[in-house]
C-alpha cells in the first residue's frame, strides 16, 4: 500500500518513541505479528512507520535476505502502543504461545536488608539458574505470598488459560478505549517489575539481591517491606535489557532511584575502554551512600541533581550540555522526565534509536 493513502501521527516526538520502544524491547511480539500475517518463515521484524490506519512492518527470513515491507492494519482504536501490542497478542495467542512466555518463577525470601534510608535489598533463592552479569535483568513479581511452591501446571491448565486469553482477545477490540484501560490496570495493579542487582555466590548456591527503592505508602513497597524468612513468592515473566550499545565510545547514564540498581550493575561490569558519565537523579542525599558501595571505572564522572527541583529537567539538560558529544546513553526516570530528556538527546544530539535509550520505569499519578 501507498504510505501516502494513510493518514499521518500528528505527534512525530510520541511516534518516534514508540517506534524506537518497541524495535528495542518487543522483538517477539513484532515478529509474532509477521508470521502471523503470513511471513511464517520471518526471522526478523522490525516496526518501520505508523499510521492512524495500521503500521508497515520490515520482514527478513534471515539477516542476510532482502527486506519485505508489509502493511497490517489495526484492529483496536486508541493509543498506539496499545494497538501494535495488541496485534502482537493476538498472533502470539492464534500460534499457541503464552502471552508470559511460561516464565513463571518463584523464589524462597532468605532474608533482607535496608542497605540506605530508602532501598530494601531483598535476598532470594530460586531453582532455576541466575544469569550472570545481566545488568538492567529484571522479574515481574506478582505482589502476593505463597504459603509453599506449587506443583507443576498440568496440560489441563495449560488449555485453560489459552481459551481464556484466545477469549479476552476477542472481547477487547469491543470495549471503549477507557474500559480497556481499566481492565489493564486491575490486572496489573499487583505486579511490578523489580531488577536483579547481583548474583552471589556462596559455596553450593546462588542469591539473588534485589533491591526495592521504598517511597511512600505503595503496593510494592509495602509488600517487599513485609516478606519474611522462608516466604515464598513469585514472578509470572523476566526482562532482560539492551546494553551492548554502551560498549564503545563516551556514555551516558542517567539514574533515578528506581533504576539505580541497573546502573550499579553497569557499573560493577563495565565492559568500555572509556569510563561513563553518571547523573544521579536523588530524593535524598542519604542515597548517596548507595552508589558509594561499589568501586566505579576510574575516571567516571558523577553528578548529582535533587529530584526535588522545579526546573529538573532543565538541570539534567544543563549537565549534558556541558558534556563532550555523547555516543550512546541509557537511561531510566519518571516517565513524563525521560520523554523531555530522550526529546533534547534525539534533536540536539542526533542520538537516535538504541544509542538513546531513555526509558519511562514509573508514573506520577
Amino acid at each position: 500500500m501507498n504510505p501516502k493513502q494513510h493518514t499521518p501521527i500528528a505527534d512525530l516526538d510520541a511516534k518516534i518513541d514508540i517506534i524506537d520502544h518497541l524495535n528495542d524491547d518487543h522483538q517477539t511480539e513484532l515478529l509474532a505479528i509477521a508470521q502471523a500475517h503470513g511471513h511464517t518463515d520471518a526471522a526478523i521484524a522490525k516496526l518501520l512507520d505508523i499510521f492512524v490506519e495500521g503500521c508497515y512492518l520490515t520482514v527478513y527470513q534471515s539477516t542476510h535476505t532482502t527486506a519485505t515491507q508489509v502493511w497490517i492494519p489495526f484492529v483496536l482504536r486508541g493509543d498506539l502502543e496499545e494497538q501494535i501490542l495488541y496485534l502482537a497478542h493476538s498472533a502470539m495467542v492464534k500460534q499457541g504461545k503464552s502471552l508470559h512466555h511460561n516464565q513463571k518463577q518463584y523464589f524462597e525470601v532468605l532474608g533482607q536488608t535496608m542497605v540506605t534510608p530508602h532501598m530494601l535489598r531483598l535476598y532470594l533463592k530460586t531453582d532455576k539458574p541466575l544469569p550472570p552479569n545481566a545488568p538492567g535483568f529484571a522479574w515481574l513479581f506478582s505482589l502476593k505470598v505463597l504459603n509453599a511452591t506449587p506443583d507443576a501446571p498440568s496440560e489441563a491448565n495449560g488449555l485453560i488459560q489459552r481459551l481464556f486469553q484466545r477469549i479476552f482477545l476477542r472481547v477487547l477490540p469491543h470495549l471503549s478505549q477507557q474500559r480497556r484501560e481499566k481492565i489493564m490496570y486491575s490486572m496489573d495493579k499487583d505486579m511490578r517489575y523489580y531488577t536483579l542487582r547481583k548474583v552471589e555466590y556462596p559455596e553450593g548456591g546462588e542469591i539473588a539481591w534485589v533491591d526495592v527503592y521504598l517511597h511512600g505508602m505503595t503496593a510494592g513497597g509495602e509488600w517487599a517491606k513485609m516478606l519474611q524468612t522462608g516466604d515464598i513468592i513469585h514472578s509470572t515473566s523476566e526482562y532482560t535489557e539492551a546494553t551492548d550499545h554502551l560498549h564503545q565510545g563516551l556514555t551516558l547514564l542517567i539514574a533515578d532511584e528506581t533504576s539505580l540498581p541497573t546502573v550499579l550493575a553497569l557499573l560493577e561490569n563495565w565492559h568500555n575502554p572509556i569510563p561513563p558519565v553518571v547523573i544521579n537523579v536523588l530524593h535524598d542525599e542519604a542515597e548517596h551512600d548507595y552508589v558509594n558501595q561499589i568501586d566505579i571505572p576510574v575516571g567516571t564522572d558523577m553528578y548529582y541533581i535533587d529530584s526535588k527541583s522545579d526546573s529538573l529537567s532543565q538541570e539534567i539538560i544543563d549537565v549534558i550540555k556541558s558534556l563532550p558529544q555523547i555516543d550512546a546513553v541509557w537511561a531510566a526516570l519518571e516517565n513524563n522526565l525521560a520523554k523531555k530528556i530522550r526529546k533534547y538527546l534525539r534533536e540536539e544530539h542526533g542520538l537516535l534509536g538504541s544509542n538513546n535509550r531513555v526509558k519511562g520505569y514509573w508514573s506520577k499519578r
